[in-house]
């Protein structure tokens, strides 16, 4: 995933970025006037996500990286900003079954 903005997940209708450590200051800025609610990581952001989803303060997680599931995650959407590739949507839940079976 690109530099600009590592995850994004949503709760309700609310929209929460998740802007990566190296050059945020700019892009913090830029979302603050247009007054789009985002979280700083203080750690990976992948692990802030997948905390989020397992106390189902959100809808998922939207990543190509596979680390969330090391993590936690319990929801993921995959390619969604690809536009070459249909969007791919994950559970835990589901992985578990499929394996078990």
């Amino acid at each position: 995933m690109n530099e600009d903005f590592c995850i994004l997940v949503w709760y309700g209708s609310v929209y929460y970025i998740f802007v990566c450590v190296a050059r945020r200051a700019g892009r913090q800025e830029l979302l603050r006037l247009f007054g789009v609610p985002y979280l700083v990581s203080p750690m990976e952001a992948e692990a802030q996500c997948a905390y989020l989803d397992m106390t189902d303060q959100t809808h998922g997680t939207v990543t190509d990286d596979s680390d969330i599931w090391l993590f936690g995650g319990q929801r993921v959407y995959k390619n969604l900003f690809n536009q070459d590739r249909d969007v791919e949507y994950y559970t835990l839940d589901k992985i578990e079954s499929d394996l078990c079976t």
